[in-house]
C-alpha cells in the first residue's frame, strides 16, 4: 500500500485534480474544488506556498488536511485551520482516523451514504461541533486516543495566490492516507519531522501529567 498510495493520490488528486480522470465518484472532489469554502471533518489537499516561506524551518507544498474550521484574521486574510496528517508518522495517521471515526459515529457514516447515493458533498454535522472545540479536540485525539495532535495543527491562507487546487479526499480513499509518503516538505526530511513530533508529544504528555490533581510542581525564581 505503501507503493500504491503516493502514485495514486498523485494521478487523482495532484496532477490534475478537476481532470476526469476515469476514477470513480468524482463528483464531490471535482464540486469541492470550486469552493473556497471549507467544511470542517473533510479531508482536503492542495497545492501550497507558504507567506513566510524563508523563515520557516520546514513547510508542506502538498499538505493533507482534516479540515477543522476557517476564519478571518486580522489581516484580512481568510485561514483555514487543520491538522496536517502528512506530519504524523503512520501509527498516529491512523489513531487520528480512527479515534476521529469514533467521535463522528453516525454522522460520518450518514455523510458518507449521502455522498454515494448523491455524488453531492455532504456535511458532517457533528464534525462542526468536535473539531472546533479544543476540549473536545483533547477528549478525542489526547485522552483517548494518545496522539499529540497540536504538532500537526496549523493555519493555512486561504486567500491571494498561496493556495491552489484545493480538493476534497473522497471517503473511499481515506484509508491510504497512512501510507502516503510524501515527497512535497521543504526543509527537513520526513525523518526529522517524525522525530520532533515524538519530541512534542512527550513534553505534552509531561505537562499533562504535571497538572493532574495531586501532583507535585516545582517553581523557580526567574
Amino acid at each position: 500500500m505503501k507503493k500504491e498510495a503516493y502514485p495514486y493520490f498523485f494521478d487523482k488528486y495532484f496532477k490534475n485534480p478537476l481532470a476526469d480522470t476515469g476514477f470513480l465518484d468524482t463528483t464531490e472532489r471535482i464540486s469541492g474544488a470550486s469552493l473556497m469554502q471549507f467544511i470542517p471533518g473533510k479531508i482536503y489537499t492542495f497545492q501550497y506556498e507558504p507567506l513566510y516561506k524563508d523563515v520557516l524551518d520546514y513547510y508542506d507544498k502538498r499538505p493533507i488536511i482534516l479540515a477543522c474550521g476557517q476564519w478571518s484574521a486580522k489581516t484580512g486574510n481568510n485561514i483555514l485551520t487543520g491538522i496536517n496528517l502528512n506530519f504524523l508518522p503512520e501509527k498516529a495517521k491512523v489513531n487520528t482516523l480512527e479515534y476521529y471515526f469514533r467521535a463522528m459515529g453516525n454522522d460520518l457514516i450518514q455523510a458518507y451514504e449521502e455522498t454515494e447515493k448523491t455524488n453531492k458533498i455532504s456535511i458532517i454535522k457533528k464534525a462542526y461541533q468536535v473539531l472546533q472545540n479544543k476540549e473536545a479536540l483533547n477528549n478525542i485525539f489526547n485522552a483517548s486516543g494518545q496522539i499529540g495532535y497540536q504538532f500537526a495543527m496549523r493555519n493555512y491562507i486561504i486567500s491571494g495566490t498561496h493556495m491552489r487546487q484545493n480538493v476534497i479526499v473522497e471517503y473511499d480513499d481515506w484509508e491510504l492516507i497512512p501510507f502516503l509518503q510524501t515527497k512535497d516538505i521543504v526543509g527537513k526530511s520526513i525523518g526529522e519531522i517524525y522525530k520532533e513530533y515524538i519530541q512534542t508529544k512527550t513534553l505534552l504528555s509531561k505537562a499533562k501529567a504535571s497538572q493532574k490533581p495531586g501532583s507535585k510542581r516545582k517553581y523557580t525564581n526567574r
